[in-house]
């Protein structure tokens, strides 16, 4: 099975030293699929380690049933809005300008076929902070191209402090998705379906 891809970029993000960590997480704010409570109760549990590192988590993402009004309250609850933040959905050049100035992608999401955005994202030079049900936490993992976790907010909570104690790693790890990115490139899509036709026929 040939899996989705993506267009090459002409440059990427620009990594900047600078104070705390940017995460990133777009796409709609279904709770149950993407995984959000999963993350909500993950930053909770990692808030001190968090603040510490000036760690916040910025969600864009369309509202499914209230979903937006849920994530909000359920932030207020746990004491972490000053951690996690609710965003309308962004697109195009802002898009663009979201990615090029963040630190780091987040997907936790209970399942997936092949996320665009997370593709996306390791195409700009971010790294990925990615679940099991990201379906590419094998891929991450190889290419050392993030931080992944099964899809427990124990688990989450653990690859987020492991983040804040190896803030110096976002750079490289950030490389590196960009180099794993390239394989999603339509241009190599193509060569593989060739070859794969190629295969079939002979």
């Amino acid at each position: 099975m040939l899996p989705n891809g993506i267009t090459a970029r002409t440059r990427s993000r620009v990594a900047v030293e600078h104070e705390g960590i940017r995460g990133v997480s777009i796409g709609r704010l279904d709770i149950d699929h993407k995984g959000l409570d999963l993350l909500l109760n993950a930053v909770e549990i990692a808030q001190d380690i968090m603040r510490e590192a000036s760690f916040c988590i910025n969600l864009y993402g369309s509202s499914e049933n209230g979903s937006a009004d849920q994530l909000e309250k359920d932030a207020i609850e746990k004491g972490i809005t000053d951690l996690v933040t609710i965003n309308p959905p962004v697109f195009g050049p802002d898009k663009d300008k979201l990615l090029e100035n963040s630190d780091l992608f987040v997907i936790t999401s209970r399942y997936e076929g092949h996320p665009m955005s997370m593709l996306e994202a390791l195409s700009y030079g971010l790294p990925c902070l990615a679940t099991d049900g990201s379906n590419m936490r094998g891929e991450v993992d190889c290419a050392k191209a993030g931080w992944t976790s099964d899809n427990s907010a124990e688990g989450i909570a653990a690859s987020i402090s492991e983040i804040c104690e190896n803030k110096s790693e976002l750079i490289e790890r950030g490389r590196n998705g960009l180099e794993l990115s390239r394989m999603y490139e339509w241009k190599q899509i193509a060569h593989r379906t060739h070859d794969e036709y190629e295969r079939c026929l002979n």
